[in-house]
C-alpha cells in the first residue's frame, strides 16, 4: 500500500493505471452477454416492463380521449340548450300576462326607488351620496 502520492514514481503510477484499466475490462467481460441465459432473462424482463408501460400509456391516452369527447359533447349540449332557451324566451314573453312579464323582467322603476330608499334610509326619489 502506498503511503502518499509523492512516494510513487511516474513508472509505478502508469503501471497502476494499466492494472485498473485491465480490472475494469475484466469486470465488463465477466458480465453475461447475448446467448447467456441470465442475459436473455434480463432482456425479456426489460421488454415485458416496456410493453406493460406502453399498454398503460395507451390505456391512459384512450381514457383521456373518451373523457375529452364526453366533456365536448356535454359542452355542446349546454350551448344548444342555451340557444334553445334564448330562442324560446321572447316567444314566452309575448304570451305572458302583463303582471307576470313585469315580475319576470324585475321590479318597475318606482318599485326600485322605494326599495332603494328603504335600504338607504332616504326619501323616495332623492339621491343619496355614495359612500
Amino acid at each position: 500500500m502506498k503511503k502518499s502520492y509523492k512516494d510513487d514514481n511516474f513508472g509505478s503510477r502508469i503501471a497502476n493505471a494499466a492494472k485498473a484499466r485491465r480490472a475494469v475490462l475484466e469486470r465488463i467481460k465477466a458480465q453475461p452477454g447475448p446467448g447467456d441465459p441470465a442475459f436473455e432473462k434480463r432482456k425479456a424482463e426489460r421488454q415485458a416492463t416496456a410493453e406493460a408501460k406502453a399498454a398503460r400509456l395507451a390505456k391512459k391516452k384512450a381514457e383521456r380521449e373518451v373523457r375529452l369527447a364526453k366533456e365536448a359533447a356535454e359542452r355542446e349540449a349546454r350551448v344548444e340548450a342555451q340557444k334553445e332557451e334564448e330562442r324560446r324566451r321572447p316567444l314566452e314573453m309575448l304570451n305572458m300576462p302583463q303582471e307576470k312579464l313585469e315580475r319576470e323582467r324585475g321590479q318597475g322603476v318606482g318599485e326600485k326607488l322605494v326599495a332603494c330608499s328603504r335600504s338607504t334610509g332616504t326619501k323616495r326619489g332623492s339621491i343619496s351620496p355614495s359612500v
